[in-house]
């Protein structure tokens, strides 16, 4: 079964204390602050809901660009 939530996905959180968090995000080659930023922001979606997400946020950069004078 999959989780929406990367940090169940690695076991952080769980009863294996703070370090192994620390080891389970520095396993995945991102720093913690990068981590908890993304899971504050997606946290609760899927990865097709995320990746839609940002092509969203990239065209309305894109068109916000245009649209200036």
């Amino acid at each position: 079964m999959k989780s929406a939530r990367p940090d169940r996905r690695l076991g952080v959180g769980s009863a294996s204390g703070a370090k192994a968090a620390a080891d389970a995000i520095r396993s995945i080659g991102v720093t913690g602050v990068t981590y908890y930023r993304s899971r504050n922001e997606y946290g609760g979606l899927k990865s097709d809901q995320v990746k839609r997400l940002k092509d969203l946020e990239t065209r309305t950069l894109r068109f916000a660009k245009r649209c200036r004078i």
